[in-house]
């Protein structure tokens, strides 16, 4: 009787993890069912190729956003330079006129 009620938790864990690792978690039951220890062995060995929350792998730390989660706020837009103000370049620093693609002092590409 306790061997059988074993058995019975091993099942149903197996079916769990299984279906939490994005898995199929009825087939691996039946496998370790019919298998016994060679199929926990089999599925413990397969299971570690499969990572918790597989079909939630594109969220952080396993969680998916909830429905109420606003938008991630857009990256900062640096400040536009007013029309005829000089510039000042990346590469070395000069000041560059407006409307120039490329450094007159060093040649870098604006």
């Amino acid at each position: 009787m306790g061997l059988l009620l074993v058995w019975i938790v091993v099942g149903v864990w197996v079916y769990r993890d299984a279906e939490s690792r994005a898995m199929n978690g009825a087939l691996w039951l039946i496998i370790v069912i019919l298998l016994g220890l060679i199929g926990i062995i089999i599925y413990l060995i397969v299971r570690g190729d499969h990572p918790v929350g597989g079909r939630l792998a594109y969220a952080p730390y396993g969680y998916a956003p909830y429905a109420g989660m606003p938008p991630p706020a857009p990256p900062p837009v640096p400040p536009a330079q007013p029309a005829g103000a000089a510039m000042t370049c990346k590469g070395c620093g000069a000041a560059v006129p407006a409307g120039v693609a490329f450094c007159p002092n060093c040649g870098t590409k604006l």
